[in-house]
């Protein structure tokens, strides 16, 4: 993996300080900064991976931000896209194309794992997602959610890729979700109404 910074993914630590459910003093609706602001309010203790938590006990956090072109955000059910199968040297904008067929690493197995454990799953969403349910800027946390089905598939590029449904806990009072009103073109730099 080419990352300049190799404090942003260390393995080792994936499993360590991991919280699940709930953060004290971390309100549904609350933004952040950045991926280091989540990391260091433990909302998402990994500051470049996009699932959190460890194989054990499953997946604490995921982090929604465009980066894989299989992603499908409906608000209260998200179609997320497991790890791997992109070419780590093209860090271009989001989202990466697949380039080859997802293997079923840690990523997938910690969100195997919350679904077979009925563990919810906090989810974050990133200015980066094209998406109504994306913040304008930053990162939002938008509460507990969990994985309801857990399946491999063709992506859109012709590669395998692991999606993993979550869907909102609706037996928790959680406030609605914000919608943008627009969303930004990344492609030609204008904004389109959501």
């Amino acid at each position: 993996m080419l990352i300049k910074d190799q404090e942003l993914y260390i393995p080792s630590l994936m499993g360590q300080n991991v919280r699940y459910g709930a953060i004290k003093g971390v309100a549904v609706g609350q933004c952040f900064k950045d991926r280091l602001e989540l990391r260091l309010k433990n909302v998402h203790n990994i500051k470049v991976a996009g699932v959190a938590g460890n194989v054990k006990e499953g997946a604490a956090s995921v982090v929604v931000s465009g980066g894989y072109e299989d992603d499908i955000d409906m608000g209260d059910i998200i179609e997320y896209t497991g790890a791997g199968g992109q070419d780590d040297s093209d860090w271009g904008p989001q989202p990466r194309n697949q380039t080859k067929n997802q293997q079923w690493g840690n990523s997938q197995k910690m969100l195997q794992r919350s679904y077979e454990a009925h563990r919810p799953v906090r989810v974050i969403r990133g200015f980066s997602l094209k998406s109504k349910y994306a913040p304008a800027k930053g990162y939002r946390y938008d509460g507990l959610y969990h994985v309801t089905k857990v399946y491999e598939t063709t992506g859109k590029s012709g590669y395998t890729v692991w999606k993993f449904q979550l869907q909102r806990l609706e037996d928790i009072n959680q406030p609605p979700i914000p919608v943008r009103s627009f969303i930004q073109s990344y492609k030609r730099g204008s904004k389109i109404r959501a």
